[in-house]
Parts: C-alpha cells; sequence; structure tokens
C-alpha cells in the first residue's frame, strides 16, 4: 500500500522563474496530468485564470437561480461534501497511476536507469557561472539531460527492432537518427511522500518513506524557440531509493519511469522500458 502525505517542496520553487521558454509559455502547475493534448494545452495556456475563475462564479450564479432554496439548504451540503470526496479520490487514483509509472519500470530497471543527484552546493562556482542559483535549478539541469538521453536510446532501440509506434515515427528522420529536442524547464512539478515498496532488496528490515517527484515536459522538433513546434511531452515518476546509514555518499538516487505523450487530439502513452 501506497501512502501519499504533502509536504513541505524539496526546492524552492519561485513561479517567476519557472516559466521556460517555449511557444506555450505558462507558470509551472502543480499537477499530476501533462498537457498531452491540444484542448488541455489550450485551456491551460490561452485561458486566463480570471476567465476561469468567472466562468465558474457564473455557471454557479445560475444553478442557484434556478433552485429552490428548501433544496439548497437540504441537498446543498451533502452534495458540497460528496464534491469534495470525489475530488480527493480522483487526486488520489492520478497520484496512485504516477507512482505506478516508476513502480512498474523499477523491477526491470538496470543500474544505468538509475539517476544519481549530488547534493547541491550553493558555493560552487562551477554552477554560479552556468546561472544555476537554487537547488531546483540544479536538480533539473542533472536530471532533464538523463532523461532525455534515455528516451533517445529507447526509441534507436525501438527503430533497430523495428517497433517504433506510427505515432512517434515523426522523431526519427530518414537516416534512423533520432530528432528530440526537450524543453529545459516542466510544465508540471509535484513533490510529494511514498512508501518505497519491498526494501529488503536494498538491504533494509522496514518499509521507507521517501521523496517521489512527478513531473512533465515537452519536446519539439527543433531547438529555436520561435519556429519550433510541440511534439509531444514526456511525464517522468520519481522514486528516491531508501538507504542505510553507512551509505550516505552525499547523493540521492532515484529509481525513474518514463511515458512519452504524443501531442495529439487521442493520445496513448508508450512507457520508456
Amino acid at each position: 500500500m501506497y501512502r501519499a502525505s504533502f509536504a513541505r517542496p524539496l526546492f524552492g520553487l519561485n513561479r517567476t522563474n519557472c516559466i521556460s521558454k517555449r511557444r506555450y509559455a505558462t507558470p509551472l502547475l502543480k499537477q499530476y496530468s501533462p498537457f498531452k493534448t491540444p484542448l488541455s494545452l489550450l485551456w491551460a495556456t490561452k485561458v486566463p485564470a480570471i476567465a476561469k475563475a468567472f466562468s465558474g462564479v457564473v455557471a454557479l450564479a445560475m444553478s442557484l437561480t434556478n433552485i429552490h432554496p428548501d433544496v439548497l439548504i437540504t441537498a446543498g451540503p451533502p452534495l458540497l461534501g460528496a464534491g469534495y470526496i470525489a475530488y480527493r479520490k480522483h487526486e488520489k487514483r492520478k497520484y496512485l497511476r504516477a507512482l505506478e509509472l516508476v513502480l512498474e519500470l523499477r523491477a526491470n530497471a538496470l543500474e544505468s536507469d538509475i539517476v544519481e543527484v549530488a547534493r547541491y552546493d550553493e558555493t560552487d562556482l562551477d554552477l554560479a557561472l552556468k546561472g544555476i542559483d537554487s537547488e531546483y535549478e540544479y536538480f533539473l539541469s542533472v536530471v532533464i539531460p538523463r532523461i532525455e538521453s534515455r528516451v533517445i536510446d529507447f526509441l534507436v532501440l525501438q527503430e533497430l527492432e523495428g517497433l517504433v509506434v506510427p505515432a512517434l515515427r515523426q522523431l526519427i528522420d530518414e537516416n534512423g537518427q533520432v530528432n528530440l529536442n526537450v524543453a529545459s524547464m516542466p510544465e508540471t512539478f509535484v513533490t510529494l511522500k511514498a512508501e518505497y515498496p519491498q526494501p529488503a532488496d536494498l538491504g533494509l528490515q522496514t518499509a521507507s518513506i521517501v521523496s517521489f517527484i512527478s513531473f512533465s515536459i515537452p519536446f519539439y522538433d527543433s531547438k529555436d524557440p520561435q519556429t519550433r513546434e510541440r511534439l509531444g511531452v514526456l511525464q517522468v515518476s520519481m522514486l528516491e531509493r531508501p538507504k542505510n546509514s553507512d551509505q550516505d555518499t552525499g547523493s540521492i538516487f532515484y529509481d525513474v519511469g518514463i511515458q512519452i505523450w504524443p501531442y495529439t487530439s487521442f493520445s496513448k502513452p508508450v512507457s520508456v522500458t
């Protein structure tokens, strides 16, 4: 059984610094689901927050004017409670799907699939010269290249075996080369806690509550922010691997699960194995 708890964010997220340089620029959102269809991206990027709130207020007002007050008094509170419970269950289902993404691939993961993130050192001059001045930016600078490399290796292998699905064919040119241009910043990002299953394989005797990270990041047909076209989005789930105190090397190791979502109206994911 997996337990989730909303805790203090792992990284100091500054919303003004979480806008990636892409054609569709939106502040970083705290949600599990990526923008995998044109409609979801349109809703997130083109509809202002005030318009979304106003439409909700209008819909509520129209409902109230057409319902008898006695009905509101008797049925209103139970319906509100039921709606809140349904929302929480829906969020939990999305959380479990994101967690299952990394758990399903963990069983067959290779040692090279594990991502190591060294502890952030704010006094490191090399990081300062690269413009990295926060733990969040440092985390992305380490993780995103690893994610991109793993997806490219997967697509190359799929091409050699003739297993590339039609929706991802556009990522491979006539010479069999993969053209994948991943954005530098995610569109969605969530940090939670989860119970790491079967800790005995890591030399532990009891279950461990570890960090769980879920984020999505788009990819394009080129690196030029002015002319690039969106081809899809990568959904990434990362589960911290627990360790004994005598194994503390100053780094954090993560099991990683990745899904590729082509940018279509009826998109279906492809798991990176």
